[in-house]
């Protein structure tokens, strides 16, 4: 506003009706032109959360914003909420949903043993919909694998006590194969909440992430092998999804170098068991990868990925451009737009 870049947090606004899209574009166009009567053309950017009401591509929150503005806006959707979409697809998957089911309940049971608690020192992590409390949860489940193994087996044995959770031989298997990825994956989630990050290097992160999953079980795209090296594939040796493959040779490594926990649970499961696990693993880790690629900060109107509309803003990228490309691929699209704010052709 008259030269002078202001950075304005707007938290916790009161909105006293209904939450719908046109009550909140309301608010928001109310609220926005008592700050300043001509917002219309200063607006190059919305960001909402992923609920239906702000994403829906025909009169959702963002898209009736954007109809506001006289120019164009790069919409955001935050990565954040689309890669816990993503990953909550791809456990949900998880044997039909009951390996994660399990999983919140044992929390929930050991929670409860006060003797068991005292004896160890420590408490099992709650279970949130939160993933550092998710992977929490999974480094106590590994860590103390064999004295809740132990428990349990002592309360099954017990008349009148509250039937605990049973935990079969392929859900720790799947467990400890399955604990890795989400470990990592909070790794990621912590870099992006950082307050200096910017959209691109979101981007890099995601597909960072995403590559990392695919090579722990060297994941394979079926358009890369040459000469038809896929087709020559026994059926029986790969799990395929989609357009990827993973070889059961590769996973079945991948679960020796689980430990030997690990090996103890798969050696007390049948061979139609043991295939049953690997396939599971095997469809986690190219459906997971698969979303993760695909979450984009910038959305187009329909709520599809549009790289495209975000203008570069590195400085490494910037500095690299002739004089002629900044102008024609960044100055002119927005010509009209800086020139409505002020701005002079100098």
């Amino acid at each position: 506003m008259n030269g002078v870049l202001h950075n304005l947090h707007l938290i916790a606004m009161p909105h006293f009706d209904r939450h719908t899209a046109a009550n909140q574009e309301a608010m928001l166009v109310k609220l926005l032109g008592a700050l300043f009567t001509g917002w219309t053309r200063k607006l190059i950017g919305v960001t909402t959360n992923g609920e239906k009401t702000n994403m829906g591509h025909i009169n959702g929150v963002q898209v009736r914003m954007v109809r506001c503005a006289e120019f164009k806006v790069v919409q955001i959707w935050c990565v954040l909420h689309q890669l816990d979409l993503v990953v909550h697809i791809a456990v949900d998957e998880v044997d039909g949903g009951t390996w994660f089911k399990i999983a919140y309940t044992l929390s929930t049971y050991l929670r409860k043993q006060s003797n068991l608690i005292i004896e160890m020192g420590e408490t099992c992590p709650k279970k949130t919909n939160r993933w550092l409390a998710l992977g929490s949860a999974f480094k106590f489940y590994i860590t103390h694998a064999l004295r809740i193994v132990v428990f349990l087996n002592e309360r099954h044995e017990q008349v009148g006590n509250v039937a605990p959770p049973f935990l079969t031989q392929s859900w720790w298997l799947l467990t400890y194969a399955l604990a890795p990825i989400i470990a990592i994956i909070i790794e990621i989630v912590v870099k992006l909440q950082a307050h200096d990050l910017v959209i691109c290097q979101q981007r890099q992160l995601l597909l960072l992430l995403a590559n990392d999953i695919r090579d722990m079980f060297k994941v394979r795209h079926i358009d890369d092998e040459a000469d038809n090296t896929f087709d020559d594939l026994p059926i029986v040796d790969y799990v395929c999804r989609d357009n990827s493959f993973v070889l059961l040779g590769t996973l079945r490594e991948y679960v020796d170098d689980l430990g030997t926990c690990a090996q103890a649970h798969w050696l007390a499961i049948d061979a139609i068991e043991k295939m049953i696990v690997l396939e599971i693993i095997a469809q986690f880790t190219i459906g997971l990868s698969d979303g993760i690629i695909k979450v984009e900060a910038e959305r187009d109107p329909a709520n599809n990925a549009a790289i495209d509309l975000a203008p570069l803003v590195m400085p490494m990228d910037l500095v690299k451009m002739r004089s002629s490309t900044f102008i024609s691929k960044v100055i002119e699209l927005c010509k009209a737009q800086l020139q409505a704010i002020a701005w002079t052709d100098d």
